[in-house]
């Protein structure tokens, strides 16, 4: 998804003179055919999330649609009062792009882990926050947000996800996506656990129920988005209700973490 959301602001910035890429001293072997089309329209601002926010809002107040880019905890959380006063009350058109979400960065350890993101960014006003499943939802996300005036919280998880949706697939921001139809069973997907819940249907088809086969839907995509990590900070139960009777949430595992950068 990482290669997907340079891919699309790369083409998107040909007929768009206003997209503008900052990071705070991220991107290196991602941002360099974007750098030596658009040099004027990318700036690395070095490690300083705070004053990178704050640029980012002096663009988007210019007329111009910033998108920052760096590692999700970073990226959201060392700079949130920025966000939440110069980003979300203001209205600013800031996309806000966090890559490695969850447990991506495995062994580098919990400065590097995001779970708190959804639960957090959620509470924030007028900001609309995204989680991409693959690489289909990400390039369609990314292609709807650049028309958004609104501020936005994208979520990546890392690279080399498995694809889960057909290319044909018309994804709307705000608007779950029905990957099986089934009965008996509704199964709510996000981000890139999409695809191991999409294989659920088959696995309980051939336990022998035949007759229960669940409906799975991604809700990756959607303005106030909840997640699986931690059911404490963001699960589903943070938005759609918290009885453990409909909202069974997927728990961290204790097992060892496996980076997808």
């Amino acid at each position: 998804m990482r290669t997907t959301f340079i891919s699309v602001l790369t083409e998107k910035a040909k007929n768009d003179d206003k997209i503008f890429l900052l990071t705070p001293d991220m991107g290196f072997s991602v941002f360099e055919q974007f750098m030596e089309m658009y040099p004027d329209r990318f700036l690395n601002t070095g490690i300083a999330e705070q004053n990178t926010v704050g640029i980012a809002a002096g663009l988007a107040f210019s007329g111009f649609k910033p998108f920052i880019y760096s590692i999700a905890p970073f990226v959201l959380m060392r700079c949130y009062e920025q966000i939440r006063v110069e980003a979300a009350y203001m209205k600013a058109n800031i996309k806000i792009v966090g890559v490695g979400g969850g447990f991506a960065y495995g062994p580098q350890g919990t400065t590097h882990h995001i779970i708190e993101d959804f639960a957090i960014a959620k509470v924030l006003p007028n900001m609309i926050v995204c989680a991409p499943a693959d690489p289909v939802e990400a390039r369609q996300i990314f292609e709807q947000s650049i028309s958004l005036s609104s501020p936005m919280y994208i979520r990546l998880s890392g690279n080399n996800e498995p694809v889960i949706h057909d290319n044909n697939d018309k994804i709307n921001i705000g608007k779950a996506f029905r990957l099986h139809r089934g009965n008996d069973i509704e199964i709510l997907t996000a981000v890139e656990i999409g695809n191991p819940a999409g294989s659920i249907p088959n696995s309980v088809k051939s336990s022998g129920k035949t007759n229960s086969r669940p409906v799975v839907k991604s809700v990756a995509v959607t303005h106030k988005l909840y997640n699986r990590e931690h059911p404490q900070h963001c699960p589903f139960g943070v938005h759609f209700g918290k009885s453990p009777k409909t909202i069974l949430p997927f728990r961290a595992s204790s097992a060892p973490i496996n980076s997808s950068i």
